[in-house]
């Protein structure tokens, strides 16, 4: 087989702005996996159908907005959608080459559907901010990312969770996700949100929409040096936003003593569950070769995740305050 056969990439419409090719090819990189490949592909949902059954030969893609509900669309028929990707009604990745899909009934370009972007925010947390609590957790937003903040929270233990949107009638997907997975969830108006009856919090909303949210936290005029700060490393806020400076509101977070937690770490974690698959998925059609060259996957993981950290390190808030420029996604 030739070595064009280890190939992935992402989708999306815009996709200009996406960090997945540098962070999947510095874990190439960094676990010898000279001759794979990983690219991006710019499309809309009405052509993902037919984009999938023409790189059915790839192992598998990642996926951001618009093509995360379409995604489960597809699959709905033809396909496997995992358990979290089916309560959030969003996926991220496709896993092609080597699914239990692949058989001789096998439709082309249909396989099986995760939502990686949950465990990536569990992994944020739990390497951001070990000692955050989630007995009142809080999710700002109601859109496809909030339903997947719901169900990380889930999974970090949260039992009751409230969610603060501008509109209380676009709130289907969060309470189906918690409905799914378990949990209490209430649904209030974001001009309700109070930070301190909260001790994790994630927000969901577009770059900017939550800036005028940082003075609820801490209002600027009355920010303490730094040695007055009573530091509590139980509250923690996540930001999926990211951006190449802190968002007001993550200053403001992180000057009242608590963690911030930037988006930067959400979508590293995220695209590191994404490698592992394709990675499994290439060991699965191996003939007589090795592609993983004989690395176990705790090994791979291992390497994936410090040489994806490493390449955003220079992206990191506080690294450039001069750039600007901010993405939701992939």
């Amino acid at each position: 087989m030739g070595k064009d056969r280890f190939r992935a990439g992402v989708l999306g419409k815009p996709i200009s702005h996406t960090l997945s090719p540098r962070l999947h090819r510095a874990g190439y990189a960094a676990c010898g996996f000279n001759d794979w490949q990983y690219e991006a592909y710019e499309l809309d949902a009405d052509q993902l159908g037919d984009f999938l059954t023409e790189h059915a030969d790839f192992l598998g893609f990642s996926l951001t907005m618009p093509l995360k509900q379409e995604l489960i669309r597809l699959h709905q028929t033809a396909g496997e959608v995992d358990r979290v990707a089916a309560a959030t009604a969003a996926g991220n990745t496709v896993v092609l080459a080597g699914s239990a899909t692949a058989g001789r009934d096998a439709v082309p370009g249909r396989g099986q559907v995760y939502n990686t972007d949950v465990l990536g925010i569990e992994r944020a947390f739990r390497f951001v901010a070990p000692d955050a609590r989630f007995d009142r957790p809080a999710v700002l937003g109601g859109g496809a990312t909030a339903a997947s903040a719901v169900a990380a929270l889930i999974g970090l233990g949260a039992g009751e969770i409230q969610v603060f949107v501008r509109n209380l009638a676009r709130t289907e997907a969060v309470k189906r996700t918690a409905d799914l997975l378990g949990a209490s969830l209430s649904v209030r108006p974001l001009d309700d949100w109070e930070p301190a009856e909260h001790d994790s919090v994630i927000s969901t909303l577009p770059a900017g929409a939550a800036d005028e949210l940082s003075a609820r936290i801490l209002p600027y005029d009355v920010i303490a040096p730094d040695d007055e700060i009573v530091a509590d490393s139980s509250r923690a806020l996540l930001d999926v936003a990211y951006a190449r400076r802190l968002s007001p509101l993550l200053i403001a977070w992180q000057q009242s003593g608590a963690v911030p937690i930037d988006g930067l770490n959400m979508l590293v974690f995220q695209a590191v569950e994404q490698f592992v698959l394709f990675a499994r998925a290439a060991a699965r059609i191996a003939d007589h070769s090795d592609p993983l060259h004989g690395l176990a996957e705790e090994e791979i993981r291992h390497r994936v995740e410090t040489a994806m950290l490493a390449e955003i390190s220079n992206d990191q808030p506080g690294n450039d305050p001069s750039a600007d420029g901010s993405a939701n996604d992939a």
